[in-house]
């Protein structure tokens, strides 16, 4: 099942990529906008529905506590940046999402650790939606931006990092 969701959300964000550059390739600027914008939306908010059910879930399991529930975990707190990351296109939260989201998702999507519910498949379902749309949210962001503007994020980035 999580090979499914992946290669679904992986299909929808290569597509995304080629429309918007194609699009940007063309001159056509107002129509790469709105296209990454639903993209940005959809994938966003598909997301924060993962991260509701995950939440309804354990709610419902009686297992929603300090340890399971809260968006303390690095997923879940980048799970609630996505749509903004998305929407503004911060090159900040684009960072951070690449360095702390996309190996933490990664790790999680190859090592699952999915809490025992009364819906099993939902929750999976739902946990393997999350760490997928973590790991392609960065990736539909990427391409929206030009290559300068990546390059000066990152480095300013790492002088954020290497400072802590």
């Amino acid at each position: 099942m999580q090979f499914v969701v992946l290669l679904i959300l992986l299909i929808f964000t290569i597509s995304t990529m080629r429309r918007t550059a194609r699009l940007t390739q063309a001159g056509l600027l107002q129509a790469a906008n709105r296209r990454y914008r639903r993209a940005a939306w959809t994938l966003g908010l598909t997301i924060w529905l993962a991260m509701g059910v995950q939440e309804s879930a354990l709610l419902v399991s009686g297992k929603l506590g300090w340890h399971t529930g809260l968006p303390l975990h690095l997923c879940s707190l980048m799970g609630v940046l996505s749509l903004p990351m998305l929407l503004t296109r911060r090159p900040l939260l684009m960072n951070a999402a690449l360095y702390a989201g996309v190996p933490g998702a990664a790790l999680a999507l190859l090592f699952p650790a999915v809490l025992d519910t009364r819906w099993p498949l939902l929750t999976t379902l739902a946990f393997h939606t999350l760490h997928a749309g973590l790991v392609c949210a960065p990736l539909i962001m990427a391409a929206s931006m030009t290559l300068p503007t990546m390059l000066r994020s990152r480095i300013s980035t790492f002088r954020v990092i290497s400072t802590m």
